[in-house]
């Protein structure tokens, strides 16, 4: 229960947002809290556990890996977090490409025990990076584009 009432508040606060450097502060009732400001997302659990989410943007430096080519950024979409001992890096771009050919560019980056494939319309690829990295990949259609998600989880150095 206490791990759907923090993903129930981060949804929240990543939804309602923060502007022009104001801070606000949440403390849930089992004493958790999450504390937001123009520079990301803190929340620290009531049994010492913690996470620090930004909003900023990724570089193909921070992913690992490169960017899919001619892709645009998704405003407000890129986040990296620390939690757990882990870093997890996620960027999220746009293309006129189909599905199948980004799952195709990625295919060699998921490594030799990845897997790609296609359901219905949407593509991914999973796998671990050369660096031991997890990495998951989802391209889905929407409208005119296809939406390229990008997420990295690797131990924090």
């Amino acid at each position: 229960m206490k791990k759907l009432s923090y993903l129930v508040v981060l949804a929240g606060v990543l939804a309602v947002g923060c502007g022009g450097g104001d801070s606000k502060t949440v403390v849930t009732a089992d004493g958790s809290t999450v504390t937001t400001t123009d520079k990301g997302t803190s929340i620290k659990t009531s049994d010492g556990k913690s996470a620090t989410l930004n909003a900023t943007g990724v570089s193909e430096a921070d992913l690992g890996v490169p960017f899919y080519p001619g892709s645009t950024p998704v405003e407000g979409r890129d986040m990296k977090m620390d939690a757990d001992g882990k870093l997890v890096v996620s960027s999220v771009r746009s293309t006129s490409d189909a599905p199948e050919k980004v799952v195709e560019f990625f295919k060699d980056k998921v490594g030799k025990e990845g897997t790609t494939m296609m359901s219905g319309k949407m593509g991914m690829a999973t796998g671990k990076t050369t660096d031991g990295g997890e990495i998951a990949v989802t391209a889905i259609p929407k409208d005119a584009i296809t939406e390229i998600t990008v997420t990295i989880a690797r131990p924090k150095k």
